[in-house]
C-alpha cells in the first residue's frame, strides 16, 4: 500500500523570511521534492529527492542530485551545476552476510541466461549434487535463481554458485549454468507508506514556498529472497531537511533472528570535483586525519576512528563546496549501543560512517540511529545548521 500525505504548519515560514534569515524552501513536482537553501553569495542549493524510485529494484525514497543555481531568478534544478549526483546514498543495512533495504537486493541469487522463460518464477529445479533451487524472477533474457539454505535455518547460508547444470523438478526443461553470475533479489522491500510534511506557509506545489524544515518519511518491511518470501524487518526512515543539513533517523525493528547486523544510518559518494581535485578527511582518524587528496586513489580503506564523521570537498574546480556526514547516536532496545569507532572508504570513494556493526538481533529487537548529511559553501565545514 502507498499513502501519500502532507502536513501544514502555518506560519512558520513566514516568520523565518520576516527576520530576514536564511530559510528552507520546498517545491514539489510530480513525485519529486525539491529543497533550495541559500549556498554562499546570490547562489542556492537545490536538493531534489525522489518520494519514487525509478528503473531501480526497490521502491524507496531516494536522494536524486545536489546542484548550484544563481539566486537570480527561479532557475530550475536541471540548469544548475551538480556538486553531488546522490545516485546511491540512501542507506542498506547489513545482516545474514549480505546488504539489503533502500537499493540494494540480497546478494544471494545466481542469474543465469534463459530464453522464453516468462513463466519459470516459482519454478522448482536442482543442481549436478542434488540441491534444490528455486526461480525467484525471469525477464526477457536472464532467470535468477536462489539456492535452499544449506546451513542453520534463517542465516542465509546458500550455495552461489550452481554445479553442473540445472534439471526442472517434474519438468524436461534444462537451464544450463555456464555464464552463471551472482545477482541481486529483487524486490528486497515492501513499501507500506510515505509521507511528506514541513513548516509550509501552503499546500505543496511546484512553485517554492519557505518552511521551517522539510520531512520525508517511509515505512517498508524487508523480505526474505528465500521461498516464502516472509517479512524479517520493519524500517521507518524520516528524512528532515533544514538549511543546508539533512538529519536521517532510522528505525529496524527485527520481526525475525537477524545475524551479524550492521548499519550506518547514512552514506555518501564522492562529489564532483570536475575540473579540480578530491579531498577527503575522517575526524579523529587513525588514517585521513586531516584533508587528503583522494582524486586518483582506488584503495578501500577501514578507518578506525573517536568520531564517525566524514568530509569531503573540492580544491581547484570551478565551484568551492563540500561535504560532512556522520553519526550522531544509536540505541538497541533505548540503550546506548557500542560504538563502532569506524568510518569506512570504499574503492569509488564513498563514504560510510559505521553506527552499529556485527551484533545479532532478536525478534522484537529495536534499532535507531540518528545521522546526518550536510553540504558546506567554501573550504571548511561551516558549523550546524
Amino acid at each position: 500500500m502507498k499513502r501519500y500525505g502532507v502536513a501544514l504548519w502555518v506560519l512558520l515560514g513566514v516568520s523565518l523570511a520576516a527576520q530576514g534569515k536564511p530559510t528552507t524552501e520546498v517545491a514539489m513536482i510530480g513525485d519529486a521534492v525539491f529543497v533550495r537553501s541559500e549556498f554562499g553569495i546570490n547562489r542556492y542549493l537545490i536538493r531534489k529527492v525522489d518520494l519514487r524510485s525509478k528503473g531501480r529494484g526497490n521502491e524507496v525514497v531516494n536522494f536524486a542530485g545536489a546542484r548550484i543555481v544563481s539566486a537570480d531568478g527561479d532557475v530550475p534544478f536541471e540548469r544548475g551545476f551538480p556538486i553531488a549526483q546522490e545516485q546511491d546514498d540512501a542507506t542498506p543495512l547489513k545482516f545474514n552476510g549480505t546488504y539489503i533495504g533502500a537499493n540494494h537486493g540480497a546478494f544471494v541469487g545466481i542469474r543465469l541466461p534463459c530464453h522464453n522463460c516468462s513463466k519459470l518464477p516459482g519454478s522448482r529445479w536442482k543442481d549436478a549434487e542434488g540441491t534444490g533451487f528455486e526461480v525467484v524472477s525471469a525477464d526477457d533474457e536472464s532467470v535468477t535463481i536462489v539456492s535452499d539454505e544449506k546451513g542453520k535455518p534463517g542465516t542465509w547460508s546458500l550455495k552461489l554458485n550452481a554445479a553442473g547444470n540445472l534439471f526442472q523438478v517434474g519438468g524436461v526443461r534444462v537451464l544450463r549454468t555456464e555464464n552463471q553470475q551472482r545477482d541481486q533479489v529483487y524486490p528486497s522491500v515492501r513499501r507500506m507508506s510515505v509521507s511528506v510534511g514541513g513548516g509550509l506557509i501552503g499546500a505543496l506545489s511546484e512553485k517554492y514556498q519557505p518552511a521551517s524544515q522539510v520531512e520525508i518519511s517511509e515505512e517498508y518491511k524487508l523480505i526474505s529472497p528465500l521461498r516464502g518470501r516472509d517479512q524479517v524487518a520493519t524500517v521507518k526512515v524520516r528524512y528532515v531537511l533544514h538549511g543546508l543539513r539533512t538529519d536521517v533517523y532510522t528505525e529496524v525493528k527485527a520481526l525475525s533472528t537477524l545475524h551479524s547486523f550492521s548499519m550506518g544510518g547514512v552514506q555518501a559518494g564522492a562529489i564532483n570535483f570536475q575540473g579540480g581535485r578530491l579531498e577527503q578527511m575522517v575526524n579523529s582518524g587513525a588514517m585521513l586525519s586531516d584533508w587528503t587528496d583522494r582524486t586518483d586513489s582506488n584503495q578501500s580503506l577501514r578507518v578506525n576512528t573517536d568520531e564517525t564523521v566524514a568530509s569531503q570537498r573540492t580544491v581547484g574546480g570551478v565551484f568551492t563546496y563540500g561535504q560532512t556526514v556522520g553519526v550522531i547516536s544509536a540505541t538497541i532496545n533505548g540503550q546506548e549501543a557500542p560504538p563502532a569507532h569506524r568510518v569506512d572508504v570504499s574503492a569509488a570513494r564513498k563514504l560510510y560512517p559505521i553506527a552499529i556493526e556485527g551484533i545479532t538481533l532478536n525478534p522484537g529487537d529495536v534499532v535507531r540511529v540518528k545521522a546526518y548529511r550536510s553540504y558546506w559553501p567554501g573550504e571548511e565545514p561551516i558549523a550546524r545548521n
